[in-house]
């Protein structure tokens, strides 16, 4: 049986690991799928805070209703919306709340929000002060939120 025989310099070549245009070629591949993944996971990143803050707003509006039609306190109950948070209350109105009953709720910086001052569900009835659309916005990308006549919020 012949056995092929390696010399010194073959060993050594074995031994080397990858060439440097090896590893070029994978750093460009790496660097060229990363760049067109790029900007689908920031669209889905944008996509994200847009429905999170979304669903805080309907959770908000939908919690001041469930209270003050079950009459929790014997008092409204209210969301304030502000540049980037609302807060949910207990009271009349936002000036003569309950401030130990307060619920904040923070959005992202990125996020500007276009809805009515406040809205304030009347005890056991629900119905609220203001009606309209609330509109969350990060640069074009929109959500929209209905107040009906009933206080019911729509997405």
């Amino acid at each position: 049986m012949n056995l092929p025989v390696i010399f010194h310099a073959d060993r050594q070549r074995l031994k080397g690991g990858f060439t440097l245009l090896e590893l070029l070629l994978v750093c460009s591949l790496a660097l060229i799928i990363g760049g067109m993944t790029l900007p689908f996971g920031i669209a889905f990143f944008r996509a994200q805070l847009l429905n999170e803050a979304q669903a805080s707003v309907l959770e908000s509006l939908r919690e001041a209703q469930i209270y003050a039609i079950s009459g929790k306190l014997n008092s409204a109950q209210g969301v304030r919306f502000f540049e980037h948070s609302l807060v949910r209350f207990t009271g009349e109105s936002y000036e003569e709340r309950d401030t130990g009953l307060d619920h904040a709720v923070a959005f992202s910086p990125l996020i500007s929000v276009d809805a009515p001052l406040e809205v304030v569900y009347e005890p056991f009835s629900g119905t609220p002060s203001a009606t309209g659309t609330i509109l969350l916005d990060l640069d074009g990308a929109q959500r929209n939120i209905v107040i009906s006549d009933t206080g019911s919020a729509i997405q």
